[in-house]
């Protein structure tokens, strides 16, 4: 288990680091392909690590019942997306949901940006 946990910092800090020189859409680019290029080579490399890529011979077991059918985990994955939703619009009712930017507050620090003297030489007037 140790060698594991080894094993995945080497991979990650060998992908992370040359990924994360990338930007944007290259970054999310770059680590899916190594995603998939890692499952790939785990799937060819089962007589020597002798496990799949899942059991998938077993029925996962969540939320006390058994998942044994993509309609069940359809109903789970909109099930939780309705659950955070609902917990998202209760939170923007209270105060930590009120944004902290306010136009007003906004137009009072691009005033006092604006009477500054790098503010005056960047200002668009």
């Amino acid at each position: 288990m140790l060698a594991g946990g080894v094993a995945s910092v080497l991979a990650s800090v060998l992908i992370g680091l040359p990924a994360l020189r990338l930007k944007g859409l290259y970054f999310a680019i770059a680590t899916l392909a190594a995603q998939f290029i890692l499952d790939y080579l785990f799937k060819f490399a089962e007589p020597i690590t002798h496990w799949r890529l899942g059991p998938a011979d077993q029925a996962d077991d969540l939320v006390g019942s058994s998942m044994q059918s993509d309609t069940d985990y359809a109903v789970l994955a909109i099930t939780i997306v309705l659950d955070d939703l609902a917990r998202s619009v209760l939170v923007r009712r209270t105060d930590l949901g009120e944004p902290s930017w306010s136009c007003e507050r906004m137009r009072s620090w691009r005033r006092a940006w604006e009477s500054t003297l790098p503010g005056r030489r960047c200002s668009r007037s």
